[in-house]
């Protein structure tokens, strides 16, 4: 049964297995371009209406996958990218972005009154608002917020404002050394009594 054609047919077979492994790697390189890859632009900065000449004289793909607001940052501006700049990637692979917001979103402004300065700026700060100008005027509450402005004009709690508007607050700063003389209040109403107090 083992004789010498039996083995030749041993060797041939294996032979031939082989071969054909050899063959498939071969094609395997070929069909996914083993060793020829390209690197990865900067797209970092680049304005989102430049792209598509851009991306496609590299021979890749792009597709935006979330915007996010940068104030610093020009608008419509790519902000990140994946691959990484300098990564060696296939020819025609889709590259991820993220983008600068094109139109600035807009807050409700929190309820910030009788807070104390650093609690109110905290809550400005972390839905994306600056804090602006500190203006003090004598109130019995010290260091508490009692209005708020844009510009000079009175904003209201839960107000919509563009991210990243500067608004400046007004605050107590505690009892004044001043001296008034006490009015006549006798006879007034309530509230005439109150407008003449508060002059």
């Amino acid at each position: 049964m083992f004789n010498k054609t039996f083995y030749k047919n041993i060797i041939y077979a294996v032979f031939t297995l082989f071969m054909l492994f050899l063959m498939w790697l071969k094609w395997l390189d070929i069909y996914t371009n083993h060793n020829d890859s390209l690197q990865v632009p900067n797209l970092q900065g680049v304005y989102v209406g430049s792209l598509d000449s851009l991306i496609e004289s590299y021979n890749f793909r792009y597709t935006i996958l979330d915007s996010v607001f940068d104030q610093s940052k020009r608008k419509g501006a790519v902000v990140n990218q994946d691959p990484l700049p300098g990564s060696y990637v296939k020819k025609n692979r889709k590259i991820y972005l993220t983008i600068n917001s094109l139109r600035a979103r807009k807050v409700n402004f929190p309820n910030v009154f009788d807070l104390t300065l650093r609690k109110a700026v905290d809550e400005i700060q972390n839905i994306g608002l600056e804090v602006g100008k500190l203006e003090y005027i004598p109130d019995i509450a010290t260091n508490k917020v009692l209005a708020f402005k844009v510009n000079g004009l009175t904003i209201d709690i839960g107000q919509e404002l563009y991210h990243g508007t500067v608004v400046d607050l007004v605050l107590g700063q505690g009892l004044s050394d001043e001296k008034v003389i006490v009015p006549n209040l006798i006879g007034l109403s309530r509230i005439e009594a109150n407008i003449i107090i508060k002059s």
